[in-house]
């Protein structure tokens, strides 16, 4: 009788048990997002004043919109990428990204321009000449 008592007491308080520690792993991660988020609101809110200086626009300028104070002269290496900014190239490929679908497509025109024709039953000769006929079927 204590046995089935007990058995009872087990099953009664198994399932608000599991939901308790089921709410409080979600509490847990719900928390580590909050937390998350107010670091990046934090970090979002230290950028938006550095951006409330004039002293910083004008560095940012410069540095990313190439811009230059009146009597000086501006240079910039094509080909090269902002080596100082850390900004690569969108040319080159080297680095292991992908290229801009635009430099790609300019890619296939260039070597398709210079690669000779590939040699081969479907690939045509390039001095004209007369047209040929197709074979005829045996007329019945």
């Amino acid at each position: 009788m204590l046995l089935l008592v007990f058995c009872a007491l087990v099953l009664a308080l198994a399932y608000p048990l599991q939901q308790y520690v089921s709410q409080n792993s979600q509490i847990d991660k719900l928390k580590r997002q909050n937390s998350e988020k107010r670091a990046e609101v934090d970090r979002l809110r230290q950028e938006l004043e550095r951006w409330q200086d004039p002293d910083y626009i004008r560095i940012q300028a410069r540095s990313r919109l190439h811009y230059v104070l009146p009597g000086e002269t501006g240079l910039r290496l094509l080909g090269s990428g902002d080596a100082a900014s850390g900004v690569p190239n969108p040319a080159d490929t080297r680095s292991g990204g992908s290229a801009a679908w635009y430099a790609q497509l300019w890619g296939s025109v260039t070597s398709a321009a210079t690669s000779p024709p590939a040699a081969g039953p479907t690939a045509q000769s390039s001095t004209p000449g007369p047209a040929r006929k197709p074979p005829s079927s045996p007329k019945r």
